[in-house]
């Protein structure tokens, strides 16, 4: 299954790559909102953009806490349990100010 997916990622790449070439930088997107809006459902960029905000307060609180990598890489774990047994009851975790 592994090599079925690399293959048609790498030929997905490789067209990708022929569709760069041909249409030059008309192939290409300034504006990543505008990308994810044509490959993601509202849900998933909401999921998604869930997910970036309680990594980034949880980057910042290691950063003022002083947490070690090992620490922090556990407490992530911890995080993500969290978030999949929420998604399972319809809910998710939300970064807010205190």
């Amino acid at each position: 299954m592994i090599d079925n997916e690399y293959s048609e990622a790498l030929q997905q790449a490789r067209k990708n790559l022929a569709d760069v070439k041909e249409r030059g930088e008309d192939a290409l997107s300034d504006d990543w909102d505008d990308v994810r809006k044509e490959i993601f459902t509202a849900d998933e960029i909401a999921e998604s953009d869930s997910r970036v905000a309680v990594i980034s307060a949880l980057i910042k609180a290691r950063q003022e806490r002083e947490i070690n990598q090992k620490q922090f890489e556990e407490f992530i774990g911890v995080v993500e349990t969290i978030q999949k047994m929420l998604a399972l009851s319809g809910k998710q975790l939300a970064v807010v100010s205190i």
